[in-house]
């Protein structure tokens, strides 16, 4: 009886084991993401902007000064008067590198102010 029993356990994990998304797979999923917040800018689609981004998004630059963002409807306002200042923004993702759950990209940001 316990052999079986051991048997359906093991079943059990390799099911589990084999359903689970591979370590690749996650931080592809990962990149996707960032990928998707380039094209997201670039289309100014705030709506799926905000499906994308945390609620307790907190956003940390050196590059733009300004106001604290500490929301995503702070940062989806901001982004708009990005717009605003540059109708022809460009967000174009150059490299990126993952581990773990953080994806690191070297992007640029261009347009006609």
């Amino acid at each position: 009886m316990r052999q079986g029993h051991f048997t359906a356990v093991l079943l059990g994990l390799l099911l589990a084991t084999g359903c689970a998304p591979s370590q690749d797979a996650e931080l592809e999923a990962n990149k996707e993401l960032v990928r998707r917040f380039g094209e997201v800018t670039n289309a100014a689609d705030w709506e799926a902007l905000a499906e994308i981004v945390a609620d307790d998004f907190r956003r940390h630059s050196v590059a733009t000064e300004g106001p604290p963002v500490t929301s995503r409807e702070q940062f989806v306002q901001l982004q708009e008067t990005f717009l605003v200042a540059m109708p022809d923004q460009r967000v174009t993702v150059q490299q990126m590198i993952a581990e773990g759950d953080r994806v690191a990209a070297l992007a640029t940001y261009s347009g006609t102010h």
